[in-house]
């Protein structure tokens, strides 16, 4: 499992549990793919059985400050 990751919150670890990999890594993988938000919050709900129904906003906000994170 994925828990031990340093970085996030305590959701964003348990969806990478969940996933099996990194949300953040799903996320970018996905958006490169053309997927839009509500197409990857409905994949992830879909990819947890529905454990992991989050919104299309919780998920771009996830993306942009991961983003901001990493920009010197």
């Amino acid at each position: 499992m994925v828990l031990g990751m340093a970085s996030g919150t305590v959701l964003q670890a348990l969806a990478s549990a969940l996933l099996g990999e990194s949300v953040h890594e799903v996320m970018h993988r996905l958006r490169d793919e053309g997927f839009s938000w509500q197409r990857i919050a409905d994949k992830l709900a879909n990819d947890t059985n529905g454990v992991l129904v989050l919104s299309r906003e919780t998920y771009r906000l996830w993306y942009e400050n991961e983003l901001k994170d990493t920009t010197p």
